[in-house]
């Protein structure tokens, strides 16, 4: 697992290809070796789409003008591997712009390559360690996150959500219960006006976030 969250993967070339289907919507992404859940759709990533799908259409009959303003404002798939969530939120709201970011060439390479195979246009990938090389502001932020690279960095990548949200914007994440999601919860309070566990589902949370916290006052630990 050492190509995990890493800027290159030195590994045996063995490409697959995954055909997923979705909300009625039929989609191919290329995989390979190097990448992460590189056989099939990881659950976790899966878990995360479902949640993000009812929220937003639950947001749709609640508040239908903030609905339209996510879903035709600047996205992020952070970490975005060969770009399934990017790609599927794509298909659900077309009129988003998404930017597809991760810090594996080998990952990117393929994402490209699936935008291209499910006729994704408008999109961006860019390759960024965590939010080194990325502007935003964003309107919608989705991320399955590299537990694995251990703690500092995760909450590097929490503190980078709150300073590149916009401020009616929206980030979702997926934490496995036994990866410290009670814990990272706990954190992302400290970042975030709300924050919320809005599924669960075979040890998944779906943590959803709005309104940062001005980066003075999170900084003291208000």
């Amino acid at each position: 697992m050492s190509y995990y969250f890493s800027e290159h993967s030195e590994v045996p070339d063995k490409p697959s290809l995954i055909s997923y289907r979705v909300h009625g919507r039929d989609l191919v992404f290329h995989s390979n070796s190097g990448v992460f859940s590189k056989e099939h759709i990881d659950q976790g990533t899966e878990t995360l789409l479902d949640a993000f799908y009812e929220d937003m259409e639950k947001l749709k009959d609640e508040n239908l003008e903030h609905f339209r303003s996510l879903t035709k404002g600047q996205a992020l798939d952070l970490g975005t591997g060969y770009g399934v969530i990017a790609i599927v939120a794509k298909k659900l709201y077309p009129a988003s712009t998404w930017t597809l970011s991760d810090v594996n060439d080998h990952a990117l390479d393929l994402a490209r390559k699936n935008l291209e195979e499910n006729f994704i246009q408008g999109s961006r990938v860019i390759k960024s360690d965590g939010f080194e090389h990325l502007e935003g502001p964003f309107d919608l932020i989705l991320s399955n996150p590299p537990i694995r690279v251990g703690k500092d960095k995760l909450y590097e990548l929490f503190r980078g959500m709150q300073t590149h949200l916009s401020p009616d914007g929206r980030a979702y994440i997926v934490i496995g219960k036994k990866q410290g999601a009670k814990s990272a919860q706990t954190y992302l309070e400290s970042l975030f006006s709300k924050v919320d566990l809005i599924y669960k589902k075979k040890g998944f949370h779906i943590l959803r976030l709005q309104e940062a916290i001005e980066k003075e006052a999170s900084a003291k630990g208000l």
